[in-house]
């Protein structure tokens, strides 16, 4: 698991809310060694939780602690991730490692993109520096393309110093216009997809202080299983309560509207 911030505020674990839960409804909890195989109400108050976390995760794609790495208080730079470029080289998987959509990050911030000279190879000073303009792949094909040699190979590339980045089709690349005429760092900030709980010792991500936030949303689905309707209303509106300020506190929203996911029993 990649660090994450805000990780110091965090320690919860999945058998923590599971068992958390099975106490306030009387039932037994479960121990590190028969978690794995939970059933019945054991098993379904893990799979509720499973569900209220996904949605959290789910609601902002750029929560704090779903950055792809901490920011470091000795990088004087903005982004949290970088790549280095190659001479000539146009285009770049944003997620060194990924083999697919269900592994790329899950969020990208295409206005935060930064190229400098230091730290690249071979780069020494002085160093040059360059926030990237974002451009559309069909904005660049339709303006600049035409511009810029396609073959890096050519006899006339058209090498140059960074100055837009531009999104692939697909969401999974970055290229950079004009071509680069030399490496250089490309700094941009950029959040993880999450992934379920699956162990008892697995980490939730969300800080300790919004845990209560996640149980009111497993309790929610719980009480609508059993049909409490007065039980799940309350739950769903502490839910949004909490949510709202974690949203607020966290990344500096308030929470604008809510999926009505309840489920009518005839």
């Amino acid at each position: 698991m990649p660090p994450f911030l805000y990780k110091e505020f965090m320690g919860t674990t999945y058998i923590d809310v599971v068992n958390d839960l099975l106490t306030e409804s009387n039932e037994v909890e479960l121990t590190n060694s028969n978690f794995g195989s939970a059933v019945g109400i054991q098993k379904f108050v893990k799979n509720v939780v499973n569900r209220a976390y996904m949605d959290i995760c789910a609601y902002k794609k750029a929560w704090p602690f779903l950055a792809a790495t901490n920011s470091n208080d000795n990088d004087p730079f903005a982004g949290n991730m970088s790549i280095e470029t190659v001479e000539g080289q146009r285009w770049y998987l944003l997620k060194t490692g990924s083999t697919g959509v269900s592994t790329d990050f899950g969020k990208v911030d295409w206005q935060s993109f930064f190229a400098t000279t230091e730290g690249a190879t071979g780069a020494s000073a002085p160093y040059e520096y360059q926030t990237l303009k974002f451009i559309s792949f069909d904005d660049w094909f339709k303006f600049r393309s035409s511009d810029e040699l396609w073959d890096a190979g050519s006899t006339d590339p058209q090498y140059g110093t960074p100055r837009f980045i531009i999104q692939s089709k697909d969401g999974r690349y970055l290229g950079i216009s004009p071509l680069p005429d030399k490496a250089y760092k490309i700094y941009f900030n950029a959040w993880v997809q999450p992934t379920k709980l699956s162990a008892y010792n697995d980490t939730v991500l969300i800080p300790d202080k919004y845990i209560p936030v996640l149980l009111d949303k497993a309790r929610y689905y719980m009480h609508q299983f059993k049909e409490n309707e007065i039980q799940a209303n309350l739950a769903r509106a502490d839910y949004k309560n909490g949510l709202n300020k974690m949203s607020l506190d966290l990344i500096g929203e308030e929470v604008k509207s809510f999926t009505d996911d309840r489920v009518r029993y005839t």
